[in-house]
């Protein structure tokens, strides 16, 4: 293996090296199972660290994770927010549990899902929840000269900005 590598070092072809160096790391890792053969491969690849990490094999797997890490992350999110939304609706209007619960499904923007939670908790009563629900809300950013950016939300068609 190393005379492979070699090879292909002297020949100049650093980035042909890194990718066949990331390819079987990552083989060598679906092989070698157990602790002892582990670790053995961590202290081989180990010394080779920085070129593996500079390798476009590394960087498109890393970012491939961190995209998934993402996603999961706002479903986390999500799921999380629709659960407080609707523990505060079977706290405060039990009768509307099932039209919430639909329209948290269907809500997969977390600034949208907050809104509903505050202005549902913010609701005196039944009816002005219900309001809530069904008037549909535009959203409109805003942004300055700073990078900084304030949401609207407003009722309706009509957007004040």
């Amino acid at each position: 293996m190393a005379d492979g590598f070699g090879g292909i070092w002297e020949v100049g072809r650093y980035v042909d090296f890194c990718t066949i160096l990331s390819l079987t790391h990552l083989l060598a890792g679906l092989v070698f199972t157990k602790e002892v053969e582990r670790e053995w491969l961590d202290r081989r690849f180990g010394m080779l660290e920085d070129i593996l990490r500079d390798s476009w094999v590394y960087q498109k797997m890393k970012q491939e994770g961190l995209l998934e890490g993402r996603e999961e992350a706002l479903q986390e999110a999500l799921q999380g927010d629709r659960l407080v939304l609707l523990e505060i609706v079977q706290a405060r209007f039990p009768a509307l549990e099932s039209q919430v619960r639909k329209k948290a499904d269907a809500t997969n923007d977390l600034a949208t899902l907050r809104h509903l939670i505050v202005q549902v908790s913010l609701a005196q009563t039944e009816e002005s929840a219900k309001q809530v629900l069904l008037i549909k809300k535009a959203r409109k950013r805003i942004y300055h000269h700073n990078n900084h950016h304030f949401d609207f939300f407003c009722r309706g068609a009509m957007l004040v900005i």
